[in-house]
């Protein structure tokens, strides 16, 4: 017999998780997770699930969350399955989550403006 999928709210994740009752799990891969994640989510590959060891946060629940939904139900059916009965799917996913992306670097404007910078500083010794 399968086991339902049990799902909850971004919000009441988010809020289960400041309260440190539960913990949001990207379960996308580290590429996808870079591209922009929610704060305060860990990221853990569902590619790498096997080695995971889930049990450990058994005095937690677990929401999961990927980038359409497919992968977090996979996994949550898997862990299940295994006994685990901590394991929530977010109902949102990051496809309709607008996060910001983490800013590494300098934006090409700034480069150009410190550049500029550098090199007006050099010419004004010459005149």
């Amino acid at each position: 017999m399968k086991t339902p999928i049990k799902y909850i709210s971004l919000n009441k994740a988010i809020h289960s998780q400041k309260k440190g009752k539960g913990m949001i799990i990207d379960i996308r891969e580290p590429a996808e997770y870079r591209d922009g994640y929610l704060p305060g989510a860990i990221n853990l590959p569902s590619s790498q699930a096997n080695s995971m060891p889930f049990k450990a946060w058994d005095d937690q629940e677990l929401y999961l969350i990927c980038q359409s939904g497919n992968r977090a139900k996979t996994l949550a059916s898997k862990l299940a399955a295994q006994g685990l009965t901590n394991v929530f799917v977010l109902k949102k996913h990051m496809e309709y989550i607008t996060t910001e992306k983490p800013h590494i670097g300098w934006s090409v404007d700034r480069q150009f403006r410190f550049t500029l910078g550098n090199t007006y500083g050099h010419f004004s010794t010459w005149f």
